[in-house]
């Protein structure tokens, strides 16, 4: 699924105005971040990685804060809760020093935390062969995952397929939470098996989105999806 990227950028030093900045020196990295919205679907608290540096967590949070949801609906009544973000992030050099920082978002929904690579079947490694799919699952309020369904076909499917449904039923999550209570969440993410071949859109590359805004391009990426979570972002100017 196609997702049309979402984006703030700002200034962490330096002056705004430069010209093209150097594509070297990049700082790429991408974020989670625990969000607490209210009734009103105004964000009141977030919780940036600790791990990150001081400057660059305060940028975050900063732009967290100016977002808007649309507040998830209990027995009738519109309440608060907690989703998790997931954000990518590039910091830019800009000429004269400094750097152009830009956020991408890129979803939200529950925080993955054990989700290692799937494992690459060995009869299809052996074959040279790949594969496309898309995997539908559901989180449940105890952060297990469940596999819904596997789309995908070809030479060696039924091994990436059990590969597929072994990497998410392995998998833990913090699901999110409505008044309090842990609720699930079903999600969608598209898996390609290619041997040999990097995708120039990852994070951690030059041409991740968040790069691509902070050196003044557009970009968007397919991502991982949350179908029905009870938390929507509205879009802002």
């Amino acid at each position: 699924m196609r997702i049309a990227t979402l984006c703030l950028a700002a200034l962490m030093a330096g002056s705004a105005a430069a010209s093209e900045p150097p594509s070297d020196g990049l700082v790429v990295f991408s974020s989670n971040a625990r969000v607490e919205v209210d009734a009103a679907g105004n964000v009141v608290d977030v919780q940036e990685d600790a791990t990150l540096p001081v400057a660059i967590g305060q940028a975050l949070e900063a732009t967290v804060r100016d977002w808007k949801f649309k507040a998830p609906v209990l027995d009738g009544v519109r309440v608060g809760g907690v989703t998790y973000v997931r954000l990518g992030a590039c910091a830019v050099p800009i000429v004269g020093g400094g750097y152009r920082l830009a956020f991408q978002y890129n979803g939200n929904g529950p925080l993955k935390l054990s989700f290692p690579a799937p494992r690459y079947p060995m009869d299809a490694l052996a074959a040279q062969v790949g594969g496309d799919f898309n995997v539908t699952y559901r989180v449940e309020p105890d952060g297990t995952a469940v596999v819904e369904a596997i789309e995908g076909s070809g030479p060696h499917a039924r091994d990436f397929r059990s590969s597929l449904r072994n990497w998410i039923e392995k998998s833990t999550h913090k699901p999110e939470l409505i008044a309090g209570q842990p609720v699930a969440t079903r999600l969608s993410v598209p898996v390609e098996f290619h041997i040999g071949r990097r995708l120039p859109e990852q994070e951690g590359t030059p041409e991740s989105p968040s790069c691509q805004v902070a050196l003044g391009k557009e970009a968007e990426q397919d991502r991982t999806v949350a179908l029905d979570s009870p938390f929507k972002r509205l879009a802002t100017n």
